[in-house]
């Protein structure tokens, strides 16, 4: 027992007690302190007025913890510690709390000018005094107006003009401004990588997962060459071609494509003019890739009316999803336009209104128009041996998903050549094939050895994809407007701009968002929004680039400037 009561007697003597006298004793102390910054303020003394300013801090934290902990105050007072005690107990509001950090820090940097944090350039300036007084004055009117509020209206609180609480603000302001534009323009450069890591990826996924069905327009007819017909040693092959234009010319299609170079010099030239003007007598128009340095065959080809292409297909593609030329612009000539794009003009009649990053066929008639936004121009090597297009053209191109093999290669989509000239087929079994073509662009090409085609990714298996089908894909996509769309590049720094400022005003705030919604669920609403737009209607938006774009400045600025 006597042990215990010497203990009990030994804490007692580490204790100061406090009766009501003495908190008023310590109240006076504080309002006599809060006087003497006031005056060394007024003075515009910088260091005098953080010293006291920190004493008036120290002694309003004893009186906070005299009112919430105890009547008594150890002796060894330490005011780091008591602060964070009465921090964690949440005894101060949010905004109290950042005042008390402020008034310390700043007291703490006066009292001890030679401590290691003070870098270099990190020197106690006037608008630092300002700062200081500006939260003591909101320190002091917090705690007497909670707990004596006759004493706070006898207080002459410091006043601070908006004037002296500016100064030296200019270059804090300009240091925010630099920071804004330069991670504006960074964001802006980096979303061209961004969006092309986000083409690959999104559009791999969502095509192996076959998310949507296959959509194919009826008006689209193909018709695989014998490996004969392609052969392009075989100058008789022409003959075959003239045979095909006029057979589909009576069977009254409106655009046969040849999916096939013609070059060099054929006895079966004249006969091949000769079936082109025949069809377009019949109302067909006719198309052909021409490459060669024979001029006169797209000389000979285009006064019988030929719509010639000259577009050279590139080899960048993502997965399901192909970028198809469209567009060709070559300095010094007039712009022309990829076979796709010239058959789906000729199919519905009108013209090709052409602007920086959109094309658009107007109809003769009052049907939609079709209006495609392409990508951003892509200067390209093009291979020695096309003529047509040489090294640094440029060309635009969209984006388009790729049908599904048994799609392309329907029975009553798909034909052979060899099916079509087949002396067996009987006269009404004949009618019938022919009717299949009516008033349909038709895509004749071949399936090469070792050449013209690429493989795919389709349900997680490779799969071979001829150029022809490719041409079909991409027909298909314009008539049935299921071409990706992706944000124009103007669209795109506006969206920067808008969600940049947006996140950079909320950190102005005082609202906080969570941390859960900064976190998990904003990011996982991009990612759905990115695969609803995609999947439903073809429409390429990087959301959770924006959201990137949105939280850095309200993180970054936080951590930087509170």
């Amino acid at each position: 027992m006597p042990d215990k009561e010497e203990n009990t007697n030994n804490q007692d003597h580490n204790f100061i007690e406090f009766e009501d006298r003495d908190i008023e004793r310590l109240q006076n102390l504080a309002i006599e302190l809060y006087n003497e910054t006031a005056r060394f303020f007024k003075n515009k003394e910088i260091i005098p007025t953080l010293q006291y300013a920190r004493q008036v801090l120290e002694t309003i934290i004893k009186l906070t913890y005299l009112e919430k902990e105890s009547r008594s105050l150890p002796k060894k007072f330490k005011l780091a510690a008591t602060i964070g005690s009465l921090n964690k107990k949440k005894i101060f509001p949010e905004h109290i709390r950042k005042d008390i950090e402020i008034i310390q820090d700043y007291g703490n940097r006066a009292s001890h000018p030679g401590l290691s944090w003070l870098v270099a350039g990190d020197t106690i300036r006037e608008t630092d005094m300002f700062k200081s007084a500006s939260h003591l004055n909101s320190l002091m009117q917090h705690y007497f107006n909670t707990y004596y509020p006759k004493i706070n209206s006898r207080i002459n609180y410091i006043t601070i003009g908006r004037v002296d609480i500016l100064k030296g603000y200019p270059l804090k302001i300009m240091l925010k401004i630099l920071w804004i534009f330069c991670f504006f323009f960074l964001f802006i450069l980096l979303n061209i990588p961004f969006e092309h890591i986000f083409y690959s990826g999104l559009t791999n996924l969502t095509a192996n997962l076959n998310l949507k069905k296959d959509s194919f327009s009826k008006d689209i007819a193909i018709i695989t060459l014998d490996e004969k017909q392609y052969d392009k040693n075989d100058k008789n092959r022409r003959e075959n071609y003239a045979r095909l234009i006029r057979y589909l010319a009576d069977a009254k299609a409106k655009v046969i494509v040849f999916d096939m170079v013609l070059s060099g010099h054929s006895d079966y030239d004249l006969e091949l003019i000769n079936a082109v003007e025949y069809a377009k007598k019949k109302g067909t128009h006719t198309l052909f890739v021409l490459t060669g340095k024979e001029n006169y065959i797209e000389d000979k080809f285009t006064d019988a009316g030929f719509e010639a292409d000259f577009a050279c297909y590139t080899e960048s593609r993502f997965g399901h999803v192909v970028k198809i030329p469209v567009r060709v612009i070559k300095d010094g000539f007039k712009i022309q336009y990829s076979i796709a794009f010239n058959a789906v003009k000729l199919y519905i009649g009108g013209k090709i209104n052409p602007k920086d990053d959109i094309l658009e066929i107007i109809p003769k008639n009052e049907k939609k128009n079709i209006r495609v936004q392409l990508l951003e121009p892509e200067i390209i090597r093009i291979p020695g041996n096309c003529a047509a297009i040489e090294k640094d053209d440029k060309i635009y191109e969209i984006l388009i998903r790729i049908s599904s093999t048994n799609t392309l290669r329907d029975n009553n989509r798909h034909f052979n050549y060899s099916d079509i000239y087949n002396e067996d087929i009987k006269q009404p079994e004949a009618d019938k094939l022919k009717a299949r073509f009516n008033k349909k662009i038709v895509i004749a090409g071949g399936k090469p050895d070792g050449e013209d085609f690429f493989w795919i990714w389709e349900r997680w298996k490779e799969k071979k994809r001829y150029g022809m089908e490719l041409q079909a894909d991409a027909v298909n996509a314009l008539l049935q407007e299921t071409y990706i769309r992706s944000l124009s590049r103007q669209s795109r720094i506006i969206i920067i701009f808008l969600f940049f400022i947006s996140g950079f005003a909320l950190s102005l705030l005082s609202f906080k968002c969570p941390d859960i919604l900064i976190s998990a669920i904003l990011p996982a609403l991009a990612v759905l929004f990115c695969f609803i737009a995609f999947i439903n209607y073809n429409w390429l938006i990087n959301a959770l680039y924006y959201y990137i774009v949105f939280i850095t400045p309200y993180l970054m600025h936080k951590r930087i400037y509170d």
